[in-house]
């Protein structure tokens, strides 16, 4: 019996549904630069084995031919915070049992797949609702975008003020909504220097991406997929994220030296402008802008504003940079979360993928 190893590096899990930024804008998110959306594939075959962590949950599928040749197909994607929280929950995927699974097939290795449906072992079905439709015409499991997005229209009667609470990612057009939400922070062009250019030219998808080292700095970190929270604490405001179990202080005076802060998330002062909450944000000690290999410097300088929409159920987010080092002229990028009534921050526990 021969058996075939192959990797199935792309979406396994992301076909729960609702996320639907751009997965092409960040290298932790990296996939159609893999893999193949015009060309759709179909396996069925044992779940060996299933991992459930962060960043990335990892399954083992085994597929057996007609002539009994057996392949192993090995798939890593979303997190154990995301997966349960969309409604895949451990007991869903039993090992030893069958599973149906669709995709777009490896534009280098013809034998992996960025899954956008799958069957589970109860014959129902989950799927990414941001790459795909239904597959197959059976219930569906877990918790997809519009039975959230439901959620929240359901609860609009809930009277709700600022910005002191936890914000989710779930991503839809949602009425109140300034920016497209189906969008990542991130630009497709930046107005770079010629030392720029040449430091992203040598960027590394995998060895240069420290998200896979269970690492990250502002301001790549706002490009986190999973809620956050706002916590007035008088002098500061307190922002948990949960991817990593970030935790960034605001501080609301000028008493701080930021000579004496050392993080990657730099030295933040707030001042409010209205509603507006207005971030800056220097002596960032983290050397990438982005997970795409554009660099940065000492020399930034960030400004985000906090501005909920007028019926307080979307947080719509604009961050300027100004680098000399790295950029010909200031950049702004933009995006928007939304309030979730029954949204929480979960632990992250991030596993170094090493």
């Amino acid at each position: 019996m021969r058996i075939h190893y192959t990797w199935l590096i792309g979406a396994v899990f992301a076909f729960l549904g609702g996320l639907t930024f751009s997965i092409v804008a960040s290298a932790h998110h990296a996939a159609f630069v893999h893999f193949d959306k015009d060309d759709v594939v179909e396996i069925t075959g044992e779940l060996v084995s299933i991992e459930w962590r962060n960043p990335h949950s990892e399954l083992v599928v085994r597929t057996t031919d007609e002539a009994g040749s057996e392949t192993l197909w090995l798939g890593q994607e979303r997190g154990v915070t995301l997966l349960t929280r969309k409604g895949a929950t451990p007991d869903l995927f039993r090992v030893g049992e069958m599973v149906r699974v669709a995709g777009f097939r490896g534009r280098q290795n013809k034998t992996s797949l960025f899954v956008t449906n799958i069957m589970l072992p109860d014959g129902r079905e989950v799927y990414n609702e941001s790459f795909a439709e239904q597959r197959w015409e059976t219930d569906l499991a877990g918790t997809t975008m519009r039975a959230r997005q439901q959620e929240r229209l359901q609860n609009r009667s809930i009277t709700v003020d600022g910005i002191f609470r936890v914000w989710s990612t779930e991503i839809a057009e949602f009425q109140g909504a300034s920016t497209n939400l189906d969008r990542v922070l991130w630009n497709e062009n930046y107005p770079l220097t010629e030392y720029a250019e040449e430091v992203q030219a040598g960027w590394d998808l995998v060895a240069d991406n420290p998200f896979l080292f269970c690492e990250n700095g502002m301001p790549a970190i706002m490009d986190q997929v999973h809620p956050m929270e706002f916590i007035d604490q008088g002098s500061e405001i307190v922002i948990r994220l949960e991817e990593q179990d970030v935790v960034r202080t605001i501080h609301m005076s000028d008493d701080v030296d930021p000579r004496d802060v050392s993080s990657p998330f730099g030295h933040s002062t707030g001042r409010w402008e209205g509603d507006t909450l207005v971030v800056s944000t220097t002596d960032i000690e983290w050397p990438w802008f982005d997970q795409e290999g554009i660099p940065q410097s000492d020399e930034l300088v960030l400004t985000e504003r906090f501005t909920p929409s007028p019926d307080g159920y979307v947080l719509n987010y604009t961050v300027t940079a100004i680098d000399p080092v790295v950029f010909t002229e200031p950049v702004e990028l933009n995006r928007a979360w939304i309030w979730v009534p029954s949204e929480e921050i979960r632990p992250f526990n991030c596993v170094w993928e090493g």
